[in-house]
């Protein structure tokens, strides 16, 4: 909803340029908060190219650097002109000596019309960022918590992927996936989609394995 709601925004404020009106100037960055596998990165990469499809951005671009990584803030900020900036496990910017926080607020003011950051992670540990300088909620228009997926959304993540491969699971296999979803799927290398990812390619290699001999 709340992502809906930037892009709701930002279509508003293209009709009032285009009216020769005023922008009212509100921010389009945003901090995803979740667990791996939860479609922080997916939704960032359909938020750039709607933004470009409304005109909001002049490519909508994906540039994606890790906060735990040393990388240039002016550099990435020219790299993704016209982009979104997607910082993932951004809580790794929090450190003691060398922490480009004050510089990336900076540039997420000054580049707020042509560059849109994303700042992504677990809740826990964003929220500590975010309660790191006074001033670094003010920079974003909207917080989007993304939840785990339930093992019966799970089951639909795997049924989207079968679908895709044009294979055909039967309802006893069905139930021996969600059986397995239920019990996993939390772990932090491949938790909620992932998980399931995980578990199709498994099976795929399992019943091609079996097909060949």
């Amino acid at each position: 909803r709340l992502v809906s709601e930037r892009l709701d925004f930002a279509r508003v404020q293209k009709m009032r340029r285009d009216a020769g009106a005023t922008s009212a100037g509100v921010s389009m960055h945003m901090a995803f908060m979740g667990n791996p596998g939860t479609g922080k990165t997916e939704v960032a990469r359909l938020y750039g190219r709607i933004l470009a499809e409304e005109g909001v951005l002049s490519e909508g671009r994906v540039i994606t650097v890790s906060g735990a990584a040393g990388w240039n803030v002016k550099e990435t900020f020219d790299a993704a002109r016209g982009s979104v900036l997607f910082i993932d496990e951004a809580y790794g910017m929090l450190r003691p000596i060398g922490s480009p926080v004050p510089e990336l607020m900076a540039f997420m003011e000054n580049c707020r019309d042509d560059t849109v950051v994303v700042l992504a992670g677990y809740e826990e540990e964003m929220d500590a960022l975010l309660d790191s300088n006074s001033g670094f909620r003010s920079r974003l228009g909207s917080i989007v918590r993304f939840p785990d997926y339930t093992p019966d959304e799970l089951c639909q993540v795997f049924d989207l992927m079968c679908s895709r491969a044009e294979l055909v699971v039967p309802e006893e296999t069905r139930i021996a996936v969600r059986d397995v979803l239920a019990r996993g799927g939390r772990r932090d290398d491949q938790g909620n989609a992932r998980y399931a990812r995980k578990l199709f390619e498994d099976a795929v290699g399992a019943q091609q394995a079996r097909l060949a001999r």
